[in-house]
């Protein structure tokens, strides 16, 4: 084919690739939308580059700073949890001075269990606390009622927390749980407690989390366990964290920040170096 036919058929070529790319543009900003910070969504999805949440930070620190009795509040221990004496601003949850999920009668829970009753804790995420559903209705105080209908006196402590991990269940029950004695002890687990405990700044892995704290977590260091962020970074510390993050000494262990190995799939890379245009 001469040169001067083949022109014609790069032309059509190019104006096509040229439409399509102009095309998919087009649709990409009317289905895409940018948040206050610079991040770009495709209907729920983040695009990479990420920014940093500053300004959506600032705004919720702000929100929660107002708030003198928030359900869940600060822990330089844990991260977050329940506030004690607390109740939700939707009226769904109430807890007592122990920092235990409970009726909207608070009932108190003794130190110690009461004789002939057995005391079962449970701990875990926002399944186990029972998140969007009245007390009644949550796990926890179903198993207490069936077991107690079938004459077996229990009694079940809810300490589970709203978007815990399980390495935080695990030192929610250390610092809150063990104290109170429990005989049985169950942890509730679903898949995404493991993402959790590769995290440290929540708003890192979820973005529009209500939850703005920072949380521990365990590496491995010398064979053994260890325990980085505690003290926890707090709200107000997480600005500045975000501001000068390549300097923050826990950024290695932060998962949701480290860059993605990007991978051919091995057929199309062994494919490559054979494709071309023929006209």
């Amino acid at each position: 084919m001469s040169k001067i036919k083949k022109w014609p058929l790069n032309l059509l070529i190019i104006t096509s690739v040229f439409l399509t790319v102009f095309g998919i543009e087009i649709i990409l900003r009317v289905i895409s939308h940018t948040d206050i910070d610079g991040n770009i969504y495709i209907a729920e999805r983040r695009i990479r580059p990420f920014q940093f949440p500053i300004q959506r930070l600032e705004q919720k620190l702000e929100h929660y700073m107002k708030q003198e009795t928030s359900y869940t509040h600060y822990d330089p221990d844990l991260g977050w949890a329940v506030r004690p004496n607390s109740q939700s601003g939707n009226g769904l949850y109430y807890s007592n001075s122990a920092g235990v999920r409970t009726s909207s009668s608070r009932p108190e829970t003794p130190l110690k269990p009461v004789p002939g009753v057995l005391r079962i804790a449970i701990f875990g995420d926002s399944f186990t606390h029972g998140d969007r559903v009245p007390y009644e209705k949550s796990w926890g105080a179903i198993l207490e009622k069936t077991m107690n209908e079938n004459d077996r006196p229990v009694e079940v402590i809810n300490l589970g927390g709203q978007g815990y991990g399980i390495d935080q269940a695990f030192l929610r029950w250390r610092k809150h749980g063990r104290p109170l004695q429990p005989q049985v002890v169950i942890f509730g687990f679903q898949n995404s407690n493991v993402k959790r405990s590769m995290n440290l700044i929540r708003m890192l892995y979820s973005p529009n989390t209500g939850i703005i704290f920072s949380k521990p977590g365990f590496i491995v260091k010398n064979n053994a366990l260890h325990l980085i962020n505690v003290p926890t970074a707090s709200p107000e510390d997480l600005i500045s964290i975000f501001k000068n993050y390549q300097n923050w000494e826990f950024k290695d262990h932060e998962f949701f920040t480290k860059k993605p190995t990007m991978r051919i799939v091995p057929f199309m890379r062994a494919a490559l170096p054979h494709l071309s245009l023929r006209a």
